[in-house]
């Protein structure tokens, strides 16, 4: 089940009930239920009610717009066009349910879509071909169509540009879809002509607003305040388009002389698809659990998601100091279990190339933003702003595993990082 749908429940509107979470066709995803509402017209002096429509989102949704409107009020999401727009172009899954209150016809209905779709494009001069081939085929799909009250009209609109359609002649929800079309844009219409700023369903998009607003207050774990550095809830990474939520964070330090002499501040970042990835293995574990198990760390190093980690001075540090050192770990673990080659050291001569010249006094931070296939983004700052540019992208999963592996791993240099990680993310494990 998504996570999200966990804290909220389904809408009645009329007689159609939305289930708080649903797998629509064309998805291999669960959605949540962002919001629903009526469609209606003002006939007469009586407000005459059409449709009612259900707005469902992958869960990756949350992470993608909390971190841009986290805090804001329903009231102001109501009345925002970008809040309602970044729903609509945000790269994630939506599902849209249409069920009819009053029958209707798929003519009736395809063609005024149509109409507005290009009445619109071609007032902002992007109306081409492939939109015109796109309409007809939409068009040609409701052509035969009838719908009763109660029966559905389903769509499904992936980020890349795919439009499912599917017909249900009750609540149910088909399997297969009836028709994929391939346009971006009108995939994304559809669902802009009933939450965007000439959205026919008001109350659909004052739904949305205050359930996503319930959502986000409680979705992200705080940020973390290291002795004078501070990690966000949430960051957008160098070498990453995506949103990265805060794991964990904690000092690195040393016992000397009867002192715990702090070096540096660790914040170690996720991005979403790590919830799901770790909650198979190690969901209904405790933070306990978590932080003794050596195994779990290292499902977070070489897990199939993003990481990105912000390394800030406590005390100051060169650059050959941290590169030499890393490297000198690195290849004796490597050559002790027979996996160096010469990948690894023409890796290693870059990495210690790259901060040769670096000086890093007290605040200043290294970034690593680490991907799943094997890149590692290094990047320096002069405080805690993530930079434009990254100094350096070196192509080595081992080097790229090593950087997190030697902060959280079996010997990590950050047992407060570590169990920072494992206590939040229990936590989140939990919602799952």
């Amino acid at each position: 089940m998504a996570p999200a749908a966990l804290t909220l429940p389904g809408i009645a509107i009329e007689t159609t009930s939305f289930a708080p979470v649903v797998k629509p066709p064309g998805s291999t995803k669960a959605h949540f239920l962002g919001g629903a509402g009526v469609r209606g017209l003002e006939i007469n002096g009586k407000f005459v009610k059409f449709t009612s429509i259900g707005v469902y989102l992958e869960d990756g949704a949350m992470p993608a717009l909390a971190v841009k409107w986290k805090g804001k009020s329903v009231e102001e999401l109501t009345e925002s066009v970008d809040f309602f727009r970044d729903v609509v172009t945000g790269p994630f899954e939506k599902f849209t349910r249409v069920t009819t209150i009053l029958p209707l016809t798929g003519q009736q209905y395809s063609e005024k879509v149509a109409e507005n779709c290009v009445a619109f494009w071609k007032s902002v001069g992007i109306f081409t071909d492939a939109e015109a081939k796109a309409v007809d085929k939409f068009i040609e799909v409701f052509k035969d169509q009838t719908f009763p009250p109660g029966s559905s009209i389903l769509f499904t609109q992936s980020p890349h540009g795919s439009l499912t359609i599917n017909f249900s002649k009750d609540g149910s929800i088909p399997e297969v879809g009836k028709a994929v079309i391939e346009n971006k844009l009108l995939s994304e219409a559809v669902l802009e002509s009933i939450i965007g700023k000439h959205g026919v369903s008001p109350a659909a998009k004052q739904s949305l607003a205050a359930r996503l607003s319930e959502l986000f207050h409680g979705y992200f774990s705080p940020g973390i305040d290291v002795e004078t550095a501070s990690f966000g809830s949430v960051a957008k990474p160098l070498g990453s388009t995506k949103t990265h939520f805060l794991g964990g964070a904690g000092v690195r330090g040393l016992e000397i002389n009867g002192n715990f002499v702090k070096f540096t501040a660790i914040g170690v970042y996720l991005e979403h698809n790590a919830v799901p990835s770790l909650a198979i293995k190690w969901k209904g574990k405790s933070a306990e659990e978590l932080t003794e198990s050596a195994e779990f760390f290292r499902d977070i190093v070489t897990g199939p998601f993003e990481k990105f980690t912000r390394v800030t001075m406590i005390l100051p540090l060169t650059g050959q100091q941290y590169s030499e050192k890393v490297s000198e770990n690195c290849v004796a673990i490597w050559k002790s279990v027979g996996i160096y080659t010469d990948a690894e050291a023409k890796a290693i001569e870059k990495f210690i190339e790259v901060f040769k010249d670096q000086t890093f006094p007290p605040g200043s931070s290294i970034l690593f933003t680490q991907s799943p296939q094997g890149l590692l983004t290094i990047s320096f700052s002069k405080d805690e702003c993530i930079p434009e540019v990254e100094n350096a992208v070196i192509e080595n999963k081992l080097l790229s595993e090593a950087i997190l592996e030697s902060i959280i791993g079996k010997h990590g240099v950050s047992p407060a990082a570590k169990q920072s990680l494992a206590s939040r993310i229990s936590k989140l494990l939990k919602q799952y």
